[in-house]
């Protein structure tokens, strides 16, 4: 810095202003990087490195000194000195008052603090009108001059996101990136705009190019963790802002968003303890509404309506403050002040989803039953999936005798509730007491504990989060209530089937399915579809248990009738998709996985089962790309690093492939069918004593699995154990008739010199699979064993006619042409 200052005054004095300005604008981004850079913003102080001093001095002897004036001010300005930079800057104007950078520097003066700022200081997005200090316009006016001003560019780009003018700020700071793309400033900027857009994976992606440059910046590092979270990936947020906090321990900021992860973990005493750190540090409106929202989840009324009433003080028109306070109210039984809170907060917020359903809720409990409807039909009009909105009106509609349309509203808020724990990260479940329905439902049955609604619904939402003991209590007691409700019959035995349901397609290696008749499931649905043939969830739910019954025909037959009513339905599409896939009917299964990925294309369990679609088809550039996009997005689903491990190995890529195995057995260490995988690539690694020990932990967890005694079968043969190897080949043989195992079984017996065993195998095989051209080059080398050189030939010419690059059958009908003497 101290030689780009000197550079730029020395060509100043030759008249050389272009360059001294570059040099400026230099000195300039390095000061402001590291005002963004620094602990808590306490700026450099850059005197340390002479430039007041000496400018000081140069304006002793000439006090009209333009360039000096210019970057005096300039420097005053970054470090927080406004009055001192606007009196240079002014003074510069009046030497060179067409000087239109020295303009914007002016009035960029009293927007440094505001730019400064982290992204959320303003909780209701009112954003400084900067258009006051005429910054824009000096800025347009420097990029007609000159277009490509990369500084310029990126200070346009920075206010247009203080503005909320996105799209500007978009395309300023691509144009800035264009010019310099590995500015981490930059990039960081247009990742928060991003953001602010609600597009998080540019936004993540960035964050994390900047952080390749500046692994070290704790506000890129808290943005980032906020950013996770706003992704509900919770665990991956946490680990950024830990990583922020050890930079910048006292960052109010990064306090506050770590207490507000906390909460959405329901981790509420780490919530309390960072968000109280946050405010003993700086007092802020975020923090404190989300101190009181915290204390409300917590049952601490009082205390939250102190915080909301403190921050209410500061900004009465807070229409999120107002709705929060009126959610504690209701809490509280105090309606009216309740009501008053959400009037006022759907006077400035009109279309807020939440507020109206905060008071759609409130009247229900004053029994206002209709104003209550009103405020739920209109909150479900703009959000049609608001779960809490949903299990109000439903609970509304119960408390006035509609009970159809009380019904349909339980049957979507369990479609969504059961969508999010499907595509919840790592199966862990939606918190949903997060949305009251818990505690609003425990509170209804201490005034009606024989409330029939509210026990079915309260049993149906502690299934979905698996808690099944509680559930069957919830359901049970519903239908000693009333015992003809064939819906509860269904939940209530869907409880025990619930775990299975959510696990992955591919958990059971050998095929051993559940036996869901055993629950009398079926039996309760076809009861439900003999009322209600139409019923979509039932037909749903009944094609489901079907599919892990392997009764695919029957599961087909009601999932296309389920699509037939509901065409959209992403979840179904999946499991259909899914059915095909178990039928090996890969182009329909690849066709519903596409049409549920056109609804909703982040859904990572779909990438993940399309690109193990393809993998089976062959397919594994295709496979590969789905799999890498699925695990964007959940980076430490286990299933899908295994799926990836076994692509890998077919590809023959085996250090990538153990790569991925390593890490799913890190995560899930016992699954048995990424033991057997990584235990067949050790092998083909020729790493046998790591492939046996693979192997044998994985039959110790499924010691019948047909595949796996194949493979180490196939392993003590690569190692000459021949008995081992024909003690599990005939194990595996027995328990699931396999080519593979046949083919692997009658090489060994050749190996061994039982040529008859070998051959009654291979014709077997061939029997089976009469073009198999590695079973007709074996069979020919079993052959060409016993003298008979004939028949060898016949086999690997044919099988040289099916693969004609395959060196092994040249060399085996070499070896045989030897024997009979036909040299040539």
């Amino acid at each position: 810095m101290y030689s780009l200052n000197y550079r730029g005054a020395t060509y100043h004095m030759m008249n050389r202003y272009e360059e001294s300005f570059a040099d400026l604008n230099k000195l300039v981004e390095n000061l402001q990087s590291k005002v963004y850079t620094s602990k808590n913003g306490e700026k450099i102080c850059v005197e340390y490195y002479g430039l007041i001093e000496d400018l000081n001095k140069s304006l002793t002897i000439n006090p009209n000194d333009e360039f000096s004036l210019r970057s005096r001010g300039t420097i005053h300005r970054i470090m927080d000195r406004y009055e001192e930079s606007l009196a240079d800057l002014n003074e510069s104007l009046n030497i060179d008052p067409n000087n239109i950078y020295e303009e914007s520097f002016a009035d960029l003066n009293k927007l440094v603090e505001n730019l400064q700022s982290k992204v959320y200081t303003s909780k209701n997005g009112e954003n400084i009108c900067v258009e006051y200090y005429g910054l824009i316009e000096d800025l347009n006016k420097s990029l007609s001059i000159n277009p490509n001003d990369e500084f310029a560019l990126r200070s346009r780009g920075t206010i247009h996101r203080i503005m909320d003018r996105y799209e500007e700020s978009l395309a300023d700071l691509n144009k800035s990136l264009n010019i310099e793309s590995n500015n981490a400033w930059v990039l960081r900027i247009r990742g928060a705009t991003y953001l602010m857009m609600e597009r998080y994976e540019e936004s993540l992606a960035d964050f994390n190019e900047s952080l390749k440059i500046e692994p070290n910046d704790a506000w890129v590092l808290g943005i980032r963790g906020a950013t996770y979270g706003m992704m509900e990936r919770y665990e991956e947020s946490l680990a950024d802002l830990n990583e922020s906090l050890k930079i910048e321990l006292n960052d109010a900021w990064v306090l506050g968003i770590r207490g507000a992860t906390y909460g959405m973990m329901e981790r509420y005493e780490e919530s309390l303890a960072d968000l109280n750190e946050s405010l003993k540090i700086e007092l802020n409106d975020s923090t404190l509404l989300t101190r009181g929202t915290i204390y409300r989840r917590m049952g601490e009324y009082e205390k939250s309506l102190a915080d909301l009433n403190k921050l209410l003080e500061i900004a009465p028109n807070d229409a999120e403050a107002l709705m929060f306070r009126g959610a504690t109210y209701s809490k509280m039984d105090r309606y009216e002040e309740s009501l008053a809170d959400c009037n006022k907060s759907l006077e400035i917020e009109p279309n807020n989803v939440n507020a109206s359903g905060i008071r759609g809720k409130t009247y229900q409990m004053m029994r206002r039953y209709e104003e209550s409807l009103a405020d739920l039909n209109e909150s479900l009009k703009i959000d049609p999936n608001n779960m809490y909105s949903l299990n109000y009106r439903g609970a509304t509609y119960h408390m006035m005798n509609r009970y159809e349309e009380s019904f349909a509203d339980l049957n979507k808020l369990i479609e969504n509730l059961q969508s999010k724990v499907y595509t919840s990260k790592n199966d862990e479940n939606i918190c949903v007491e997060y949305y009251g329905l818990i505690e609003d439902l425990n509170k209804s049955l201490t005034i009606n504990p024989n409330d029939e609604f509210a026990l079915r619904s309260r049993g149906t939402i502690h299934r979905i989060m698996d808690r099944y003991e509680e559930s069957l209590a919830d359901l049970n007691e519903s239908l000693n209530i009333d015992p003809n409700n064939i819906y509860e019959e269904s939940f209530a035995d869907l409880n025990k089937l619930v775990e299975n349901l959510q696990s992955k397609v591919y958990t059971s290696k050998n095929g051993e399915k559940i036996c869901v008749e055993y629950y009398g499931l079926i039996e309760d649905l076809n009861k439900s579809l003999t009322i209600n043939p139409n019923d979509e969830f039932s037909l749903r739910s009944r094609g489901t248990i079907h599919r892990i019954m392997d009764r695919y025909e029957e599961s087909l037959a009601d999932l296309n009738k389920s699509l037939n009513i509901e065409s959209n339905n992403a979840w179904v599409l999946r499991i259909r998709g899914a059915t095909y896939l178990m039928m090996e009917r890969y182009e329909e299964s690849l066709a519903d996985f596409n049409e549920s990925l056109k609804i909703e294309p982040n859904d990572a369990w779909v990438l993940g089962i399309r690109g193990a679609t393809y993998g089976m088809m062959e397919r594994y550039e295709e496979s590969l790309a789905d799999l890498n996009e699925s695990l964007k997005i959940e980076p430490n689903d286990a299933w899908v690093l295994g799926i990836r491990g076994a692509t890998y190995g077919m590809m023959e890529r085996y250090e990538e492939s153990l790569a991925d195995l390593n890490e799913s057995l890190k995560i899930e260490p016992n699954d048995a069918w990424v033991l057997g995988i990584r235990g067949a690539t050790y092998g083909m690694m020729e790493r046998y004593e790591e492939s046996l020990a693979d192997l044998n932990e994985s039959l110790k967890i499924e010691p019948n699995d047909a595949w796996v005694l194949g493979i180490r079968g196939t392993t003590y043969g690569m190692m000459e154990r021949y008995e081992e190897s024909l003690a599990d080949l005939n194990e595996s043989l027995k328990i699931e008739p396999n080519d593979s195992t046949l083919l692997t079984r009658g090489t060994i017996y050749r190996r061994m010199g039982e040529y008859e065993k070998s051959l009654a195998d291979l014709n077997k095989l061939l029997e089976i699979a009469p073009n198999d051209a590695e079973a007709l080059m074996f069979r020919g080398a079993t052959y060409s064993k016993m003298d008979r050189y004939e028949e060898p030939l016949a086999d690997c010419n044919r099988s040289l006619e099916i693969e004609p690059n395959n060196v092994i059958a040249l060399g085996i009908r070499g070896e045989t042409y030897q024997m009979m003497r036909r040299y040539e």
